[in-house]
Parts: structure tokens; C-alpha cells; sequence
């Protein structure tokens, strides 16, 4: 880990590693390539020919030089000093395309569905390593994340990878939608990914592995046109992932657009105009209640709002309101004639792609709980009802059923809330909801409504301090953080749909739910009353640095200190497991 500090006569400009190692970091090489990102390299001193691997990252005390760890045809991972990154004009050529091909064959030859462990070198590295916390923290302590040392680690700490081949009930690519190369001429089509394939003893076939060279599960996809095709879970997982941005949003490369239609909201030519004080006109900017139907690339098609095509593709929409004769529609009147004038500029700057935001991971995202019934009705499965009765479970620890007259709950404010839906991409594409009031709606005083959080100056020197010191440092998420701490505000609201049959009903918000502008002070002010409780004191420079006294092993005493930044918390102390089940 590269930690940086502030200048200072101590560290004369170095960071904390150098001063220890004497060693300057360098990171460079994380920015040049990308971990498991297709790379040539020779093993022979530079010497030879090029050969085609996955870069692994660094290697670390390896040989006298900067060394990388490739993964080469053979499936053990090698250090080498010489790699080059394949650029993506070199993969679309043939004889690289053939390497790639041949090297997937090779390594998919010998991995061993049935292995617990990747041969690294000399040692034996487990796929995934989890903290062994109490049983009774366990959905606590399933967030935690961790910087160990190896050597103190016991029997127990770390578990391998769980078969998932019994588990029906395991998220996989189910239902998902994804672009795929298809026929002779390779052209993309959407398809959807219809079932798990089983043996001729109803066994799915496969085992699921969250490295995703090791997932040997097949399905079966299904095109637009009804024909279907077996594929493994890890070509499914590589063109999922190289056909959306960051957030998961699959891009669209458009064909046409193909018709229009508008509800009630879109306004009429009547009321295109609006009358300013100056007493000049000026017109309406909307686009609202306008939609166009839209065939894409990969043959699929669909309905799309106009301001989503406006954005991304504007001298299409443009021309196709010119060709419609629809140009002088409120809707299209203000903003196509200057697309028009500018069109020269505009095919220079414009990006011709549209962010799919309806679709995460090839997932489709409900906006409202009657659509998230809609979709697991189409789909066969209750996996996002399922998301929803999880996320109320854990809510109701929030709400009070009140019973009488609302007319006696003086002084207490109404509010709304609503259901935010997401897919977890770090968590073999969970689909998640989260309840979440409108506290943008309300009025709350500023007294209850501001949070401070740890300084990132604070952070860098208690690093600095736990790594000079040997000290292990932990970092957590506390799950429902907000739930722990009582309301500031009184308000009720009237139970939703996601409520089940208690739709209808009036409950007082007892805890500090998740979007009321009181929460995160609320929560804050919980978690200082914790923390003073266990002995820990506020630092003077920062609110937000907590310490105490603590003894080392060998009889030396030392400060253990706790940052907060919201409800995601770091550690720092010889004994963590003490303080964790404190």
C-alpha cells in the first residue's frame, strides 16, 4: 500500500514505505495495464519471441529487477520482466485473436473444476479468504474488508471456495440480457440467458467460482429470432463485462429509429411558449411525454424516452423530425433548428452511444415496486421480491404501527419514501433494494441535519503511525448503520405497496431511516455514545478520531485509534478481534 503524508522535516518529502523499505513505490505499472488484461511477455531475459498471458499484477522480492506475475498458456502464474500491453487494435487482428483463442482453450483444458487452490509460484493461495468473526456477528462482519499480516494468521481464518453446483437456488447469469457474436460473420445480437445446463441426472453442470477463469457452469441463451446456444459462464462474463461502463450500464450503438408517440404529459403547440416579465416570448424546454421506438445494432428494439436520444443521439433525432414533419412540436422546436445550424460541430463532439440506465449487468431495474413484481412475474422468479422483503426485514425495526387518529399525531410530519433498486456486481450479481424516505421533501432544521466526517489528513498520519508501529489496521461497514440510531424528527408515514398487507396502515419512524436529513447526525451522534462507552476518547484536532490507551504483548503501551466517515469505519490496534467483539 502507497500511503502518502504531508511534507514534514521527519519524513524529508518521502513516503512512509520508502523511509522503511528504502524502497520508493511505484505505481505506474497499475495505471499502464489492467489486472488480468491480456498481455505478451517473454520469460527468457527479454530474449525470443513473444508470447500471450494475463497480466496478474506485480511480483514483489522477486529476481534482482521489476518483475510481473503473468498467467501463461500452461495455467501457473510466472514472474517475467518483460510485458507489453496487446492493445485492442492488435486484438482485433487475426493471428492475435487465434493466440487469445488458443491460449483460452489451453488454460480452460487444465483448470480442474474441482480445485480449491491456483498453484502461485511455490505456495498454495486459497480463491477467496474471510475473516472468521463470531457466528453471531456474521452479517456484521460479511462486509469487513482487511490488511493482515500472513504470519499471525490461525487455523480457521481463511475458507476456500464453496461449490455451488447443489445450491439451485445460487444467483448466476439467469434471465440476464447480453450481447453475443454469432454465425460465421460474427454479427452481435442480443440474447437472453434462459437456464442453467444440467446433466442427464438434473445436476447443473459446473462449479461456480467467484475467479472467473475457474467458473465451469454452461447456460443456455436464447436470440430474438428463437434460436438458442450453450455457452460457458465465463464467455458470458467477459462480454457482459466489456459491453458496460463502470456502473454496469451496457451501452447501444443504434440502426434506426423506427416511430414516435406521445402521451398526455407532452405539451401542445398552444402552450409551447412561455411569457417572460421582459414581456418577450421564449419557448418551452421539455421533452417530456415524448418517446421513440428505437432499433439497435444487435437487432433488439424498444421504446426510449426523447430526452435520453436527445443526449446521445442528436442529428438522428434531429433529422428524424424533419423527415416526420414533427419539427415544430414543442418538444422538438427549441432544440432541432440550432442542431441543424451546428452540424458540423456537433458530429465532432458528439458521443453516439445510448447508456442503456433501464438494464444494470444485463439486469433489468424495476423504478417502483409494482414493476419489480412486474419483471420477476415475466422473468419465472421472485428474486427481486425476494430483494424487497429482505430490505423490510431489516426495516422494521424503524416503524411503529399506529393505530388511531392522525389528527392526533400533533406536531409529527408526513412523509413518503420510496424503493431504490440495484445489482451488486462484487456480489455474483445480487439484486438489492433499499428503502429510503423523502427527506428531500421535508423541511428539517440545519441544527439536526449537519455530520462531520474524518479528515483525509487524518487518515494519512494514523496510517502512517499504525504502519510505523506494527499495528493491524481493519476497515468495516456497519449494515443498517442509520437503523441503530433513534429518529431526531417526528414524523409518520403511510405503509406502500412493499409493506405487503400492511399497505395502507399509519406508522410513527422511530429510527433514523435511511434519507431523512436528520440520519446521518443522528447516527453519528449513536456511534459517539458507543464508542465513549467502550472507553474511547474524541481527538481535539478531529471529532472523528477516536483513541484510547491500550497494552502490546510485550508490555508497551500504545494508543488503539477508531476513524468514522459515516457509517464505514477503520481500526487500528494489535488486537483487533478484542475490540470487534467489544
Amino acid at each position: 500500500m502507497n500511503v502518502t503524508i504531508n511534507y514534514s522535516k521527519c519524513s524529508d518529502g518521502r513516503v512512509p514505505l520508502e523511509i522503511i523499505t528504502g524502497i520508493t513505490p511505484e505505481i505506474t505499472e497499475y495505471l499502464d495495464f489492467t489486472i488480468y488484461g491480456w498481455v505478451f511477455f517473454r520469460s527468457d531475459g527479454g530474449l525470443g519471441v513473444n508470447h500471450i498471458g494475463r497480466w496478474l499484477g506485480v511480483s514483489h522480492r522477486v529476481g534482482p529487477m521489476m518483475t510481473y506475475w503473468v498467467l501463461p498458456k500452461s495455467g501457473i502464474p510466472i514472474s517475467v520482466d518483460t510485458v507489453q500491453m496487446v492493445t485492442n487494435a492488435e486484438q482485433q487482428t487475426d493471428s492475435v485473436k487465434q493466440q487469445m483463442q488458443r491460449w483460452t482453450a489451453d488454460v480452460s483444458k487444465i483448470v480442474d473444476a474441482k480445485s480449491t487452490y491456483i498453484n502461485w509460484g511455490k505456495e498454495e493461495i486459497p480463491h477467496q479468504m474471510m475473516f472468521d468473526f463470531d457466528d453471531k456477528d456474521d452479517e456484521l462482519m460479511r462486509n469487513f474488508g482487511m490488511l493482515i499480516n500472513p504470519e499471525t494468521l490461525e487455523d480457521g481464518d481463511f475458507e476456500g471456495t464453496e461449490e455451488a453446483a447443489d445450491d439451485l437456488d445460487a444467483q448466476d447469469y439467469t434471465n440476464m440480457e447480453i450481447g453475443l457474436r454469432r454465425g460465421a460473420e460474427g454479427k452481435l445480437q442480443r440474447a437472453k440467458v434462459k437456464r442453467r445446463i444440467v446433466d442427464e441426472n438434473g445436476r447443473p453442470i459446473g462449479v461456480a467460482s467467484s475467479i472467473q477463469l475457474l467458473d465451469t457452469r454452461q447456460y443456455e441463451v436464447e436470440y430474438a429470432d428463437g434460436g438458442t446456444e450453450i455457452f460457458a459462464a465465463k464467455i458470458l462474463a467477459e462480454n457482459l463485462l466489456a459491453q458496460v461502463d463502470k456502473h454496469g450500464h451496457k451501452h447501444q450503438l443504434m440502426e434506426e429509429i423506427s416511430d414516435h408517440r406521445k402521451n398526455a404529459k407532452a405539451i401542445t403547440k398552444s402552450a409551447g411558449s412561455m411569457l417572460l416579465p421582459s414581456g418577450q416570448t421564449r419557448k418551452r424546454q421539455t421533452t417530456a411525454g415524448w418517446e421513440l421506438h428505437v432499433i439497435w445494432k444487435d437487432g433488439s428494439f424498444n421504446w426510449v424516452t426523447l430526452k435520453d436520444m436527445k443526449e446521445s443521439f442528436p442529428l438522428e433525432v434531429a433529422d428524424y423530425a424533419k423527415l416526420k414533419a414533427i419539427e415544430d412540436e414543442p418538444a422538438f422546436a427549441w432544440w432541432v433548428p440550432h442542431v441543424h445550424k451546428t452540424r458540423d460541430r456537433f458530429i465532432s463532439k458528439v458521443k453516439s452511444k445510448y447508456w442503456e440506465r433501464t438494464h444494470k449487468y444485463g439486469i433489468c431495474i424495476p423504478k417502483s415496486v409494482k414493476e419489480a413484481i412486474q419483471i420477476d412475474r415475466e422473468n419465472g422468479d421472485t428474486l427481486w421480491q425476494d430483494a424487497i422483503k429482505m430490505e423490510m426485514k431489516n426495516n422494521q425495526v424503524a416503524f411503529d404501527e399506529f393505530g388511531g387518529d392522525i389528527k392526533k399525531l400533533i406536531g409529527y410530519k408526513r412523509i413518503t419514501g420510496h424503493m431504490v433498486f440495484d445489482v451488486k456486481l462484487g456480489e455474483n450479481f445480487r439484486q438489492k433494494a433499499q428503502y429510503c424516505a423523502d427527506g428531500h421533501k421535508t423541511e428539517a432544521p440545519a441544527a439536526v441535519t449537519y455530520s462531520t466526517v474524518v479528515a483525509q489528513d487524518s487518515v494519512r498520519i494514523l496510517l502512517t503511525i499504525a504502519a510505523l508501529n506494527g499495528l493491524d489496521v481493519q476497515c468495516a461497514d456497519i449494515q443498517n448503520a442509520f437503523l441503530t440510531a433513534p429518529n431526531l424528527e417526528k414524523c409518520y408515514m403511510i405503509a406502500g405497496p412493499e409493506f405487503g398487507d400492511k399497505e395502507g396502515k399509519t406508522f410513527i419512524v422511530r429510527r433514523a431511516l435511511h434519507g431523512l436529513k436528520s440520519a446521518a447526525l443522528a447516527f453519528r451522534s449513536h456511534l459517539a455514545e458507543t464508542l465513549e462507552n467502550l472507553g474511547f476518547y474524541s481527538s481535539y484536532a478531529d471529532p472523528n478520531v477516536w483513541m484510547q490507551t491500550a497494552i502490546k504483548l510485550d508490555g508497551e503501551e500504545y494508543y488503539e485509534y477508531i476513524l468514522c466517515y459515516v457509517d464505514d469505519i477503520l481500526c487500528m490496534s494489535e488486537t483487533l478481534k478484542m475490540i470487534w467483539s467489544r
